[in-house]
């Protein structure tokens, strides 16, 4: 028997607390989305009928506790103050999907409870076919209530949002999105955007997790809260692998602490505490579903915030259906996580696999026909980047004719600690090749002058 009704107070007062005090966005438009019915608790409902009746862009907790205060409720200052204090600054229509759901699953519940006292009630004018219609009546109401679809924006409001993301850039480092810290890659895709996939592929050993991870700590420094799915590697060995980037301890050294001097040992520790204070969420579950990475992804957006998701890697998420074609079961991984990054409202990063016919070639530069099952990743891609290191091949290609070991050993040197970060598909802007700096030793990559191609 259930006893508990679906709620969450917390959700409710960040809603609140941000909806009215931080102003981010018309308590009107809000409004639209979220009526009284939407709170569990009462006086929520209040405080937010209150709100919306001030309206405009001031509200305070004096113009609203007045309206409050009016109807008889003078305890309600001292909690709007808490609201006004706990208010994290986050959009409130982050919070939107969350409230609705609940409010969803409570008139569930009720529904439920009607159909049964309508089904037993002795009524001889109306048939089991009479009650089993006025269900489906209501039940389509609900269905209707509850969809995710929005209704279509107008020019005028689709204008607005443009403009918002205008002033969003302005106001930061001329990027719209989150910046990953790679200049010349900002500056061609102006950072990663929010409800855009975007697909980061390579060979084994061109460091397409430590490319994840170099985003994943820039945009964590700058504040943003980034949930790392991690279907290869386990939590500690990111861990290890971050330490590195603030240490410059290699892992392979990590692992040996033992060997490691007094110094080494203390830079380690600050590196370990660097890292531990980064906003970063990992989970290393194996075999994940999309549909798993999607729920837990909406959960945290509620709970903690959500900016970035970083997908490792696309080969090893579970499909619905083993039985599945392949190409079907990647179509339904994609699909589905450029849903989750429009629905979030959040840049989605996925890394994928490259097929083992670039190793075979001699000009081993991938492009888009080398990623695996490539029709649904380029048709559901925002974005494609592709990593090359010129110097992991070279290192294997050393030539037994000492005749040509001098311009072989020139061009490995021309190519060491280099990487190309090549954007071989961008549905906004211009294709192209940016070349950066890879650190072996602390797993990163970084910025290299003069770098754009």
């Amino acid at each position: 028997m259930i006893t508990s009704v679906p709620h969450d107070q917390e959700l409710e007062q960040r809603f609140l607390g941000d909806a009215i005090f931080r102003n981010r966005a018309p308590i009107e438009e809000l409004a639209e989305h979220i009526r009284p019915e939407h709170f569990y608790v009462p006086l929520h409902q209040r405080i937010w009928s209150a709100a919306v009746s001030v309206g405009g862009g001031c509200l305070t907790v004096d113009s609203v506790s007045k309206i409050l205060c009016a109807a008889g409720e003078e305890e309600a200052r001292p909690y709007l103050v808490d609201l006004q204090h706990s208010a994290m600054g986050i959009h409130p229509y982050h919070h939107i999907p969350g409230l609705r759901d609940l409010a969803l699953q409570r008139e569930l519940m009720d529904f439920g409870a009607d159909i049964q006292a309508d089904a037993a009630a002795p009524d001889p004018s109306r048939t089991a076919r009479d009650r089993l219609e006025a269900a489906e009546i209501r039940l389509c109401e609900l269905a209707e209530r509850g969809s995710n679809r929005r209704r279509a924006a107008t020019m005028a409001e689709t204008m607005r949002e443009t403009r918002s993301m205008l002033d969003k850039a302005m106001a930061s480092d001329g990027s719209s999105g989150i910046a990953t810290g790679l200049a010349d890659l900002d500056r061609r895709l102006n950072g990663l955007q929010d409800g855009e996939l975007i697909i980061v592929a390579g060979r084994p050993g061109m460091g397409k997790t430590a490319a994840a991870l170099t985003i994943a700590a820039n945009a964590g420094k700058a504040g943003k809260k980034v949930r790392i799915v991690s279907l290869e590697m386990l939590g500690w060995q990111l861990g290890q692998r971050l330490a590195a980037r603030y240490s410059c301890i290699s892992v392979q050294d990590q692992r040996k602490p033992r060997e490691l001097s007094n110094e080494q040992h203390r830079r380690l520790a600050e590196a370990e505490n660097k890292v531990a204070a980064l906003p970063l969420f990992i989970d290393d579950s194996d075999g994940q579903t999309v549909a798993q990475i999607r729920s837990e992804a909406r959960r945290q957006k509620r709970r903690e915030g959500l900016d970035l998701l970083i997908v490792d890697y696309l080969g090893l998420i579970k499909p619905s259906d083993p039985r599945m074609q392949k190409v079907h079961q990647i179509e339904e991984i994609t699909t589905g996580l450029k849903r989750l990054a429009k629905e979030l409202r959040i840049p989605v990063v996925l890394l994928a696999q490259l097929n083992r016919g670039v190793e075979s070639r001699d000009d081993k530069r991938p492009g888009l026909a080398d990623l695996r099952d490539s029709g649904s990743i380029e048709q559901d891609a925002d974005v494609v980047l592709m990593l090359y290191r010129a110097e992991y091949y070279l290192a294997k290609e050393e030539p037994e004719d000492q005749s040509k070991f001098a311009a072989w050993s020139e061009r490995r040197e021309a190519a060491r600690g280099k990487a190309d970060i090549i954007t071989a598909k961008y549905r906004q802007g211009e294709v192209g090749t940016d070349t950066v700096r890879f650190d072996g030793v602390r797993q990163v990559f970084a910025d290299l002058e003069g770098g754009r191609a």
